[in-house]
This record gives structure tokens, sequence and C-alpha cells, in this order.
């Protein structure tokens, strides 16, 4: 079967679902529902699946070829070839086979929808689970969340154009995708869709609510059948759940959550700055993700040469999953970890470490995601504040785990500005509600202290380098609160049914708007004369002294002086106008362009945001 065959029998399928699902009566919120399902099975296949990939490339790079470091012997200052051999393959995937999954994931799923209508190529999908899986299976210190968020994304908007869905409705579903593959491959449902609504949607409505539910939920049910793990991804055994705090251990969460702000600030003006030399730096690009690979492969060796009890994979390497467990049992605290002395000294050099080694995979060009390294972080600076409180004499700490817990979500939410991803991810990865109101206070700390440094989160501040212009849901709300009154509303020339057009060209020779509300003549409002209108019947010349203004009117609904900003760019986009009238108890007050809307929009956020 030739792939044309193939692609017409899709369509009649297609065509006769469409025509199926409309004969039993089900309207178009309802057909999203089902498209936002069946992309729900697929992320969460594919999250599954990405899975799978990371762990045969880590078995690869880390299992066929060193069992472990001490198999290396003499040879282990080859250490640093590893996880730049996998960049080196990587960078030439997506430099020369698959260009379009070259860049971070979370940023160009943004610039899809704000730039493409939601058009993401399936072949992007490959790429990014195929250079993201070997990326992090060859040591690169990167997290799974990013690759998986695009594919669910790109499966997202393949479903959604092969279903022909409407553009208003895509970007709906490519939120669906993402946030479906978020709580696939985390086991966190609530806080994948949470995720899509801050970071991609920037809206909380029912209609935008419930496809994103429905495709998260079934995403993570359908991983967790296939999978077998209906446990949290970060629990810990019954024994070790004694997640208890004092009420005067407050103050070092607020005191934490202050730090973990600073710290993001530190990691995102770091990760542009070495994104900023990389891109400068004058090599072939092919060559860049492999010479950041090898920086981080320095680090790791000096990490197994200075400090390192026995062979073991550098603990900076991958996404570092298996150490946020270390880091979560109190247990581990003061022994040998994993040839390690897990002290807080020890913890806060992984900090500084992890830090560094992230910001070379990423910023060099390798693909993977921020929210792993992310959640290390903070893990380790949660751990090493609980271990130096408590080696100063400070005795009020209940347990470096709630401090781990507490520093991942302030972190994480200092990192991406989104709070309550933040707080409700780190709920369904740990499990644990004990501690909720620490979690809570760290997040909105950590976020509001790095957005008072640094306004930028590590995702917008890529976007903004790209000349996009991303609103937060405070920056929309302004739109449901600005009226027209604060518009400016400009006067109208009178213009009447039967007046003659040609009045109209005098009157629109000192009117450079050349948009007319039309009204009786006890000035009720009636319709009005549209720029394009009114320019049509000016190309036939000969019929102008025949026609009247009636001729040329149009129904238009008006607006009332009390309607939002929001409203009016409904209307606006409902008629096509370049400018609508306003009225007051059916009498015209003037009209209202689109221009001066969207200039009194941006004078009020920059206003909002000084």
């Amino acid at each position: 079967m030739t792939w044309n065959r193939i692609k017409e029998k899709g369509k009649r399928v297609r065509v006769r679902l469409i025509r199926f699902l409309a004969a039993l009566g089900f309207r178009e919120e309802m057909f999203l529902i089902l498209i936002a399902a069946l992309v729900g099975v697929s992320a969460g296949l594919s999250a599954v699946g990405f899975g799978w990939l990371v762990r045969w490339a880590d078995s690869l790079f880390f299992g066929r070829l060193a069992t472990s470091i001490d198999a290396l012997g003499t040879r282990v200052y080859l250490l640093p070839l590893i996880p730049a051999a996998g960049a080196l393959l990587v960078s030439v995937l997506v430099t020369y086979i698959i260009p379009a999954a070259r860049g971070p994931g979370v940023p160009s799923v943004i610039y899809a929808l704000t730039r493409t209508g939601g058009w993401i190529p399936f072949r992007v999908a490959v790429g990014k689970a195929l250079g993201s899986a070997v990326t992090i299976g060859s040591g690169g210190s990167a997290g799974t969340e990013a690759p998986i968020i695009h594919i669910g994304a790109t499966l997202g908007s393949v479903v959604g154009r092969w279903l022909r869905i409407s553009p208003q409705h895509m970007p709906v579903i490519v939120a669906a995708g993402a946030a479906a593959g978020l709580g696939a491959i985390f086991n966190a449902p609530i806080a994948g869709v949470l995720f899509a609504l801050e970071i991609f949607l920037q809206d909380i409505h029912y209609k935008t609510f419930t496809p994103v539910v429905i495709a998260s939920v079934t995403a993570s049910t359908l991983a967790r059948a296939v999978t077998h793990r209906s446990i949290a991804m970060f629990a810990l055994p019954a024994e070790l759940t004694s997640y208890h705090y004092e009420w005067y251990e407050l103050g070092n969460f607020i005191f934490l959550g202050l730090l973990c702000g600073l710290a993001a600030v530190a990691f995102i003006r770091t990760f542009y700055t070495l994104e900023r030399w990389f891109r400068n730096l004058n090599l072939p690009r092919v060559l860049k993700p492999a010479i950041g690979a090898l920086l981080l492969g320095v680090l790791g060796l000096m990490m197994v040469k200075l400090i390192q009890h026995s062979g073991h994979t550098p603990a900076i390497f991958g996404n570092g999953y298996n150490w946020i467990r270390y880091m979560l049992n109190p247990n581990n605290y003061g022994v040998v970890v994993a040839g390690y002395q897990f002290t807080g000294a020890l913890l806060l050099l992984l900090f500084v470490l992890k830090l560094c080694g992230t910001c070379f995979t990423l910023s060099s060009g390798g693909t993977g995601g921020e929210f792993g390294p992310a959640l290390f972080l903070g893990a380790s600076l949660g751990g090493s504040l609980a271990t130096a409180m408590t080696s100063l004499g400070l005795h009020a700490v209940s347990t470096p785990t709630n401090y781990v817990i507490v520093g991942m979500a302030g972190f994480l939410a200092g990192t991406t500005h989104a709070p309550l991803t933040a707080i409700l991810l780190l709920f369904e990865i740990t499990g644990n509600y004990a501690i909720i109101l620490p979690i809570m206070i760290a997040a909105v700390l950590a976020t509001t202290c790095s957005q008072l440094i640094h306004p930028h989160s590590i995702y917008s501040l890529h976007l903004r380098e790209m000349g996009i212009k991303v609103c937060n849901l405070s920056d929309l709300a302004l739109l449901r609160k600005m009226t027209l009154r604060q518009a400016g509303i400009k006067l109208s020339p009178a213009v009447h049914p039967n007046d003659p057009v040609e009045q109209l060209v005098e009157k629109a020779k000192g009117y450079p708007e050349a948009d007319f509300a039309v009204t009786d003549l006890n000035g009720q409002y009636l319709g009005m004369v549209a720029r394009k209108d009114f320019r049509a019947a000016l190309l036939y010349r000969d019929a102008i002294p025949l026609l009247v203004v009636e001729e040329l009117m149009r129904s238009c609904c008006p607006l009332s002086p009390d309607d939002t900003l929001e409203t009016a760019l409904t209307q606006f986009t409902l008629y096509d106008l370049d400018s609508l009238p306003v009225v007051e108890a059916n009498r015209v007050l003037g009209l209202v362009t689109h221009n001066e809307i969207m200039k009194t929009y941006q004078q009020a956020l920059e206003a909002n945001r000084t």
C-alpha cells in the first residue's frame, strides 16, 4: 500500500468518525474531550516508551561500555569522552537529520502556540525522543520532562490536524498533550494539568480545563497500568515516612524559600550567560554540544578522583533521580552512600557542580529538560541547609527529608515561575501531604524573590530572545478589568442612512479613521459604514453620485462603554473591523479602534510591571 493510499484511507476514516459523532449529537466541546482522551492514550504510551529508551541508552553507555568507574581502571581519564560521544551523536541528529528537533522543549511548544497555531511536525517528537534519551543516557545533566512534554504536545498537534480541529481549539489540544506527557512521566496528573494551564494556556476556564484534565488523567492511568507503578515517584518506605515538623521550623522554611529564589536566579543567569558564550563560540555548531558535555565530564572526573570512595557513575551525571531518593532518606546522612561520604558539605558541592554541569549540557545545545536538574538542585540545597543547621547546634530541624522536599518545591517554582505546579508536583511525587504548608510557603516566596530580582523564568527569557512576549495570568486579567471608558472613545461625525455617499467622501478628508457610525435623525444607532466597504465603493467612481449611506451600511452589534477590553477584542475578531461603535442608551458616544485598545493595554502592562 502506497503512502498516498494510506493518507486517503486515513482521511475517509476521519470523515466517517466526525460524521458519526455529529449524528450522535456531540457538540464541538464534547468532541474536544474525546480527542483529548485519544491524545492522552498516545502520550501515555509514548511516555512509557521514552522511559524505556532512556534506560536502554543508559545501559548502552554505562552498562556495556563501562559497568562502573572501577571497570575503567587506569582509563578513568577517558570518562569525559562518554557524555561527549553521546552529545556528538545528538548534535549530528538535530543538525543534519532532524533540524526541527533542535532547541529547548518547553519554549519551543510555546513558540508553536504563539506563532504557528500549534502546528508541530511529527518528526520533532522522534528527534526529541532519540536526542534526549541519548543525552541523558550518556550522562548529560538533563531531565526527562521537557522531551516528553514536547512529544505529548506534538502528538496533540498531529491528532488535532488529522481531525481538523478549529484553530481556536488547537492550543487546548496541544496543551492537553503536554499535560499528558508530564503527568505520565512523573506519575503526577494534577501537576501536569496545572503546568499546562500556567505555562501554555495562561487561562483557567472550564472549556480549557476539561480536555487538559481528561488527557492528563488518561495518560497517567495508562502509564501506571503498563509499568505497574502505582506509588509516588519518590515515595519512601512506610517506616521512613514520619514527615512531621514543628511550628518553630516555619522560619527555617521561609529562609529556605528565599534562598531557593536567589539560587534559581543564579541558575537562570548562569544558564543564559553560558548559552550566549556557546552561541558566540567560533566553532561549527555540531561540535558545541560535545564541548559542553566534555566540560561536564571533566567535572565528573574531578568528583571521581577527589571525593569518591568507590567506583560509581558521578552523581552529577544523568537526571539525578536516584540521588534525589538518597537525599530523601534520612538514614543516609553521615554515612557512605554510592561512594560518597554523605554530608552537608558534599550536598553543597553537588549543588554547585550540578548547576554548572546542567548549564554546560543544555546551554551548549544538548537536548533535555530543566525539571529534573531543578529538583536535584533544590533537594541538595535543602539537605545541605538542614545538615548545616544541625552541625551548628541548631536543633530546630525535624528531619532532613522535610527540607529536601521543601527545597525541591522552592527551587522548581523559582526557576519556572509556576508555583502552583511546583506545589502540586511535590505533593504527587512524594505522596506526602503533611508538609504541604511549608511547600506552599517556599514555592510562593521563591517565585516572588526570583521575579523581583529577575522578571523572566528559565522559559520566558528564552522566548524574549526569540522576540516573543508571553503574558501571565495577571496580565490577561487586565483585559477583563479595564473598560472601554479607559481606552479613549473617539467622536464620530454624524452620518444618516439617506445621506449621499459623496458627503462621506468630503467627511473622510478630515477624518482619517474612515469608519462611520450611522444614526437616525434622533441620534439612535442603526449600524456603521466600515472603511473597507467605503474604499470598495470608491473603485466605482461613476456610481458614487447614485449611492446613499444606507447601501454601504452593515449591521454591527455595538459595544457599551462599560464593556471590558476582552469583550471588545472578541467583537473585533468576530466582525473583522478596525473600529467599533460605542453606544449608551442606544445613542452613539463614538468609535473605539483596535489600535487604541492595544495601546491602552500595553500601557497598563508597563505600569503594572514597574
